[in-house]
Parts: C-alpha cells; structure tokens; sequence
C-alpha cells in the first residue's frame, strides 16, 4: 500500500512539474491573477470561476457565452494537460474546486498550477457541452416547428391538391377516350 501511495504521489509531483514548466512565467502569473481580490470585488475570480454555468436554456445563451469568452481568457493550452488521463483531470479539477483561494494559494506551487489549470480546462468543457447542449435544443426546436408548419400548409392545401389530382385524372383520361386505337 506504502509503495503504491509513494508511487502514485511521484506520478502526480511529475505531472504537477511538467504543468509549470509548460505553463512558462506569463501562464503563472495569470493563475496568480486568479486567487486576488481586486478593488472593487468581494471575492477573487477563482470563486467566480467555480461556480457552475446554471441550467443550460435559450433564457441563459447569452449568460453562458458570456460565460465561456470570461473562462478562455483564463485558459492556456496545455500539451501537458493532454497527456492526463481524464480521470485524474477530472480528480485535480474536484480537488481545486473544493478549495477557496487561500487554500489554494497555500498549496505548493507546481500542484497549485496543476489544479488550477484542470478546473479551467473542466469549466470550460463544461460550458462548452452546455452551449452545445442549447444550440442543439434550439435547433430540435426550430425544426418541431418546421415539422408543424409544414404540416399545417399540407392540411390547409390538401383540398386544393386533391381538386388539381382529381382534374388531371379527367385530363389523362379524356386524352386516352379521344386517341385512335393503334
């Protein structure tokens, strides 16, 4: 068990390393930015951006777009990050979530950038499949209601069509009583 433990906090010190490297001093010091109140607010941009989107609804596009554009400033993208697997992605952004801006801050610095970076890169996905979500809904909206247009237009001309079928029946069958046998 000890060993599996030692094992697996190396894999994540080589992981957390590898995120800071990548990350350069201008990927650092904007996570910095992160954990400061600024004049004005009453709590840093970390706690704005663990926050969840809200429900996914045409009623909220605008807020969740808005939303995203706020995140991708905040997101860097990372080969590093790539190279995690999902779950352990998804494990660093839960622990990060959990924790307030000082709690962060407290952390050691490869593991604090390493967290940081996850959460931004699930909030981002998360807002991303929202807005997919939306687009999708509204689109499956748009077509209902084509689906029930057109069928009103087929009930309120069915009449018409059936008189324009009817008379070219009388045609065709006229043109056929008045043609001389072959």
């Amino acid at each position: 068990l000890k060993t599996a433990q030692y094992a697996r906090v190396q894999v994540n010190r080589h992981i957390h390393m590898q995120v800071t490297s990548e990350l350069g001093k201008r990927g650092r010091s904007q996570i910095d930015e992160l954990f400061k109140i600024r004049q004005g607010q009453t709590f840093s941009d970390w706690e704005t951006l663990k926050h969840e989107p809200g429900k996914p609804s045409i009623k909220n596009l605008r807020k969740l777009i808005s939303q995203l554009e706020w995140v991708k400033t905040w997101y860097v993208d990372l080969k590093a990050l790539k190279n995690i697997p999902d779950s352990k992605l998804r494990h660093f952004a839960g622990e990060a979530k959990r924790l307030d801006a000082s709690r962060m801050q407290s952390l050691e610095i490869n593991k604090r950038y390493t967290l940081a970076m996850a959460l931004i890169k699930m909030q981002m996905a998360r807002r991303l499949d929202d807005l997919g979500d939306m687009i999708m809904k509204r689109i499956q909206h748009v077509h209902n209601k084509g689906k029930e247009a057109l069928q009103e237009y087929r009930e309120k001309h069915q009449a018409e069509t059936d008189a324009l079928i009817g008379k070219l029946r009388d045609i065709l069958i006229a043109i056929r009583d008045n043609e001389p046998p072959k």
